[in-house]
Protein backbone atom coordinates (compact mmCIF):
# COMPACT_ATOMS: atom_id res chain seq x y z
CA UNK A 1 0.00 0.00 0.00
CA UNK A 2 0.99 3.70 -0.43
CA UNK A 3 2.74 5.10 1.92
CA UNK A 4 0.73 7.75 3.08
CA UNK A 5 1.14 11.19 5.42
CA UNK A 6 -0.73 11.38 8.31
CA UNK A 7 0.45 15.25 9.01
CA UNK A 8 -2.10 16.99 6.34
CA UNK A 9 -1.23 20.62 5.71
CA UNK A 10 -4.13 22.88 5.28
CA UNK A 11 -1.18 25.55 5.00
CA UNK A 12 1.58 23.79 2.41
CA UNK A 13 5.07 23.29 3.53
CA UNK A 14 6.12 24.83 -0.07
CA UNK A 15 4.67 28.08 0.46
CA UNK A 16 5.48 28.78 4.03
CA UNK A 17 9.45 28.13 3.27
CA UNK A 18 9.44 31.39 1.48
CA UNK A 19 9.36 32.98 4.78
CA UNK A 20 11.94 31.16 6.69
CA UNK A 21 15.04 32.28 7.82
CA UNK A 22 18.20 32.05 9.97
CA UNK A 23 20.56 29.04 10.84
CA UNK A 24 17.55 27.07 12.28
CA UNK A 25 15.58 27.76 8.78
CA UNK A 26 12.35 28.35 10.96
CA UNK A 27 10.10 31.25 10.69
CA UNK A 28 8.17 33.41 12.88
CA UNK A 29 4.53 32.45 14.16
CA UNK A 30 1.94 34.22 16.35
CA UNK A 31 -0.77 33.14 18.10
CA UNK A 32 -3.24 33.65 21.58
CA UNK A 33 -2.76 31.17 23.81
CA UNK A 34 -5.21 32.07 27.01
CA UNK A 35 -6.06 35.69 25.24
CA UNK A 36 -1.92 36.53 24.82
CA UNK A 37 -0.58 37.11 21.92
CA UNK A 38 2.63 34.37 21.78
CA UNK A 39 5.46 34.67 19.08
CA UNK A 40 8.18 31.87 18.54
CA UNK A 41 10.17 30.01 15.83
CA UNK A 42 8.68 27.16 14.10
CA UNK A 43 9.52 25.04 10.86
CA UNK A 44 7.07 24.77 8.28
CA UNK A 45 6.24 21.13 8.21
CA UNK A 46 5.31 21.72 12.00
CA UNK A 47 2.44 24.05 11.56
CA UNK A 48 -0.63 24.18 9.57
CA UNK A 49 -2.03 21.08 9.73
CA UNK A 50 -3.95 19.03 11.28
CA UNK A 51 -3.46 14.90 11.63
CA UNK A 52 -5.49 12.84 8.81
CA UNK A 53 -7.47 15.68 8.05
CA UNK A 54 -8.75 14.77 4.21
CA UNK A 55 -8.29 11.62 5.66
CA UNK A 56 -12.01 9.58 4.59
CA UNK A 57 -13.95 7.17 7.01
CA UNK A 58 -14.40 3.67 5.61
CA UNK A 59 -16.66 2.24 8.16
CA UNK A 60 -19.96 0.44 7.79
CA UNK A 61 -22.57 1.67 5.27
CA UNK A 62 -19.31 4.89 4.44
CA UNK A 63 -19.43 3.36 1.04
CA UNK A 64 -15.63 4.60 0.77
CA UNK A 65 -13.29 1.64 0.68
CA UNK A 66 -10.02 1.50 2.40
CA UNK A 67 -8.05 1.90 -0.65
CA UNK A 68 -9.97 5.29 -1.06
CA UNK A 69 -9.52 6.75 2.37
CA UNK A 70 -6.79 9.25 1.73
CA UNK A 71 -7.35 9.91 -2.25
CA UNK A 72 -8.32 13.42 -0.96
CA UNK A 73 -5.07 14.30 0.62
CA UNK A 74 -3.17 12.37 -2.59
CA UNK A 75 -5.18 14.84 -4.45
CA UNK A 76 -3.77 17.77 -2.98
CA UNK A 77 -0.56 16.23 -2.66
CA UNK A 78 -0.34 16.76 -6.39
CA UNK A 79 -1.70 19.43 -6.57
CA UNK A 80 0.22 21.33 -4.08
CA UNK A 81 3.44 19.84 -6.17
CA UNK A 82 2.09 21.53 -9.38
CA UNK A 83 1.56 24.80 -7.51
CA UNK A 84 4.69 24.97 -6.00
CA UNK A 85 6.46 25.13 -9.48
CA UNK A 86 4.14 28.11 -10.67
CA UNK A 87 5.04 29.94 -7.16
CA UNK A 88 8.66 29.77 -8.03
CA UNK A 89 8.02 30.94 -11.67
CA UNK A 90 5.69 34.09 -10.13
CA UNK A 91 8.58 34.76 -7.89
CA UNK A 92 11.32 35.11 -10.04
CA UNK A 93 9.92 35.83 -13.57
CA UNK A 94 6.46 37.23 -12.50
CA UNK A 95 3.77 36.76 -14.95
CA UNK A 96 5.67 36.61 -17.85
CA UNK A 97 5.68 32.65 -19.18
CA UNK A 98 3.61 31.47 -17.44
CA UNK A 99 1.16 29.02 -19.44
CA UNK A 100 -2.52 29.24 -19.24
CA UNK A 101 -2.93 25.52 -17.69
CA UNK A 102 0.03 27.48 -14.75
CA UNK A 103 -2.25 30.43 -14.17
CA UNK A 104 -5.43 27.63 -13.29
CA UNK A 105 -3.45 25.24 -11.58
CA UNK A 106 -2.57 28.45 -9.03
CA UNK A 107 -5.66 29.76 -9.10
CA UNK A 108 -7.88 26.48 -8.22
CA UNK A 109 -4.74 25.91 -5.44
CA UNK A 110 -5.28 29.65 -4.06
CA UNK A 111 -9.22 28.78 -3.89
CA UNK A 112 -8.86 25.23 -2.53
CA UNK A 113 -7.09 27.49 0.12
CA UNK A 114 -10.76 28.10 1.33
CA UNK A 115 -12.10 24.26 1.56
CA UNK A 116 -9.21 22.39 2.84
CA UNK A 117 -8.87 24.58 5.71
CA UNK A 118 -10.24 23.04 9.15
CA UNK A 119 -12.65 25.94 10.07
CA UNK A 120 -14.09 25.67 6.38
CA UNK A 121 -14.76 21.49 6.80
CA UNK A 122 -16.04 21.93 10.05
CA UNK A 123 -18.71 24.34 9.26
CA UNK A 124 -19.64 21.90 6.33
CA UNK A 125 -20.09 19.01 8.83
CA UNK A 126 -22.19 21.20 11.19
CA UNK A 127 -23.97 22.34 8.22
CA UNK A 128 -24.52 18.73 7.03
CA UNK A 129 -25.79 17.48 10.57
CA UNK A 130 -28.38 20.33 10.55
CA UNK A 131 -29.88 19.85 6.86
CA UNK A 132 -30.02 16.03 7.44
CA UNK A 133 -31.79 16.62 11.22
CA UNK A 134 -34.41 18.74 9.11
CA UNK A 135 -35.07 16.08 6.73
CA UNK A 136 -35.77 13.82 9.13
CA UNK A 137 -38.35 16.03 10.88
CA UNK A 138 -39.75 17.42 7.63
CA UNK A 139 -40.04 13.23 7.26
CA UNK A 140 -41.88 12.67 10.24
CA UNK A 141 -44.54 15.22 10.01
CA UNK A 142 -45.54 14.77 6.84
CA UNK A 143 -45.95 10.87 7.34
CA UNK A 144 -45.50 10.01 10.85
CA UNK A 145 -43.95 6.78 11.90
CA UNK A 146 -41.50 8.87 13.82
CA UNK A 147 -39.68 5.14 15.14
CA UNK A 148 -38.65 4.80 10.72
CA UNK A 149 -37.50 8.24 9.93
CA UNK A 150 -35.55 7.94 13.47
CA UNK A 151 -33.93 4.51 12.23
CA UNK A 152 -32.95 6.58 8.75
CA UNK A 153 -31.24 9.05 10.91
CA UNK A 154 -28.95 6.52 12.49
CA UNK A 155 -28.04 4.83 9.28
CA UNK A 156 -26.55 8.37 7.85
CA UNK A 157 -25.14 9.08 11.24
CA UNK A 158 -23.22 5.58 11.21
CA UNK A 159 -22.28 6.04 7.43
CA UNK A 160 -20.39 8.81 8.34
CA UNK A 161 -22.20 11.20 5.92
CA UNK A 162 -21.30 14.37 7.58
CA UNK A 163 -17.88 13.83 8.59
CA UNK A 164 -17.05 12.34 4.80
CA UNK A 165 -19.49 14.78 3.09
CA UNK A 166 -16.51 18.12 3.10
CA UNK A 167 -14.29 16.13 2.29
CA UNK A 168 -16.14 14.76 -1.26
CA UNK A 169 -16.89 18.08 -1.70
CA UNK A 170 -13.48 18.64 -1.29
CA UNK A 171 -12.30 16.08 -3.60
CA UNK A 172 -15.08 17.06 -6.29
CA UNK A 173 -13.70 20.17 -6.66
CA UNK A 174 -10.04 19.06 -7.11
CA UNK A 175 -11.39 17.05 -9.99
CA UNK A 176 -13.41 20.05 -11.91
CA UNK A 177 -10.22 22.31 -12.37
CA UNK A 178 -11.48 22.91 -16.35
CA UNK A 179 -14.22 24.59 -14.83
CA UNK A 180 -12.87 27.65 -12.99
CA UNK A 181 -13.53 31.29 -14.50
CA UNK A 182 -11.49 31.75 -17.21
CA UNK A 183 -11.60 35.82 -16.69
CA UNK A 184 -9.92 35.40 -13.18
CA UNK A 185 -6.45 34.42 -15.30
CA UNK A 186 -6.42 37.14 -17.52
CA UNK A 187 -5.23 40.31 -15.01
CA UNK A 188 -2.89 39.16 -12.58
CA UNK A 189 -0.29 41.41 -11.06
CA UNK A 190 3.06 40.34 -9.59
CA UNK A 191 4.04 43.31 -7.07
CA UNK A 192 6.94 43.80 -5.39
CA UNK A 193 8.47 45.94 -2.67
CA UNK A 194 11.84 45.87 -0.71
CA UNK A 195 13.21 45.70 2.76
CA UNK A 196 12.77 46.72 5.44
CA UNK A 197 8.70 46.10 4.54
CA UNK A 198 7.90 42.71 4.54
CA UNK A 199 4.26 41.11 3.96
CA UNK A 200 2.79 38.25 6.07
CA UNK A 201 0.96 35.40 5.58
CA UNK A 202 -1.61 33.40 8.09
CA UNK A 203 -3.56 30.33 8.22
CA UNK A 204 -5.80 32.11 5.93
CA UNK A 205 -3.60 33.38 3.88
CA UNK A 206 -5.96 34.57 0.85
CA UNK A 207 -8.00 38.20 0.82
CA UNK A 208 -10.83 38.67 -1.63
CA UNK A 209 -12.12 42.00 -1.83
CA UNK A 210 -15.70 42.43 -3.15
CA UNK A 211 -17.11 44.83 -5.56
CA UNK A 212 -18.83 47.79 -3.91
CA UNK A 213 -21.48 48.13 -6.35
CA UNK A 214 -22.22 44.45 -6.01
CA UNK A 215 -21.69 42.66 -2.84
CA UNK A 216 -21.44 39.68 -4.55
CA UNK A 217 -19.05 39.80 -7.25
CA UNK A 218 -15.39 39.59 -6.27
CA UNK A 219 -13.23 42.53 -7.73
CA UNK A 220 -10.49 40.98 -7.17
CA UNK A 221 -8.24 37.97 -5.27
CA UNK A 222 -4.86 39.28 -3.32
CA UNK A 223 -2.03 36.72 -1.32
CA UNK A 224 1.71 37.15 0.07
CA UNK A 225 3.64 34.78 -2.44
CA UNK A 226 6.74 35.93 0.30
CA UNK A 227 7.74 39.07 2.63
CA UNK A 228 8.36 41.20 -0.76
CA UNK A 229 6.18 39.84 -3.09
CA UNK A 230 2.20 40.25 -3.55
CA UNK A 231 0.07 38.35 -5.94
CA UNK A 232 -3.42 40.12 -7.46
CA UNK A 233 -5.55 38.63 -9.37
CA UNK A 234 -8.19 40.61 -10.94
CA UNK A 235 -11.33 40.49 -13.48
CA UNK A 236 -10.67 41.87 -17.19
CA UNK A 237 -11.91 45.22 -16.62
CA UNK A 238 -10.42 46.30 -13.21
CA UNK A 239 -7.95 48.88 -14.06
CA UNK A 240 -5.10 49.04 -11.74
CA UNK A 241 -3.04 52.44 -10.97
CA UNK A 242 0.15 53.36 -8.96
CA UNK A 243 -2.07 54.85 -5.95
CA UNK A 244 -4.33 51.65 -5.47
CA UNK A 245 -1.12 49.44 -5.68
CA UNK A 246 0.64 51.31 -3.41
CA UNK A 247 -2.81 51.73 -1.09
CA UNK A 248 -2.81 47.74 -1.21
CA UNK A 249 0.67 46.81 -0.56
CA UNK A 250 0.46 49.55 2.31
CA UNK A 251 -2.28 48.08 3.79
CA UNK A 252 -2.31 44.47 3.08
CA UNK A 253 -0.84 43.07 6.41
CA UNK A 254 -3.80 44.58 8.32
CA UNK A 255 -6.42 43.42 6.17
CA UNK A 256 -4.57 40.21 6.38
CA UNK A 257 -4.40 40.38 10.54
CA UNK A 258 -8.26 41.29 9.89
CA UNK A 259 -9.23 38.08 8.58
CA UNK A 260 -9.12 36.71 12.44
CA UNK A 261 -6.46 34.01 11.39
CA UNK A 262 -5.28 31.14 13.81
CA UNK A 263 -1.73 31.60 13.35
CA UNK A 264 0.12 34.52 11.49
CA UNK A 265 3.71 34.33 9.92
CA UNK A 266 6.63 36.34 9.59
CA UNK A 267 10.22 36.59 8.08
CA UNK A 268 11.29 39.00 11.00
CA UNK A 269 9.51 39.60 14.62
CA UNK A 270 6.55 42.04 13.61
CA UNK A 271 6.37 45.26 15.43
CA UNK A 272 4.46 48.30 14.97
CA UNK A 273 5.20 50.83 12.29
CA UNK A 274 4.61 54.63 11.55
CA UNK A 275 1.75 54.21 10.50
CA UNK A 276 0.17 50.43 11.63
CA UNK A 277 0.10 49.47 15.42
CA UNK A 278 0.60 45.50 14.50
CA UNK A 279 0.90 44.56 17.89
CA UNK A 280 -2.05 45.83 19.09
CA UNK A 281 -3.70 44.58 15.60
CA UNK A 282 -2.33 41.06 16.51
CA UNK A 283 -4.11 41.36 20.19
CA UNK A 284 -7.49 42.22 18.68
CA UNK A 285 -7.72 39.81 15.66
CA UNK A 286 -5.98 36.64 16.87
Amino acid sequence: MKNNPIDHHYVPVFYLNSWISGKDKKLWYYKKIDEKVVGGRIAPKNTGYEPNLNTLKSKDFSGIKDDDKYIVEQKLVNLDTDASKVLKKMITNGVIGLSLEEKKTWLNFVLLLFERNPQRINTIENEGEQILQDVVNDCIEKWGKQDRWEHAYKFFKKSEFNYNYPRIRLYDFLKDTLSLNDQFVQNWQIVKTHDPFEFFTSNLPVIIEVSKSHSTSISFIEMSLSPQTLWICALPDFQFDEDLIKRLIITFNMRLLMLQPKYVYSLSPIKDIACFKYGKALDTFL
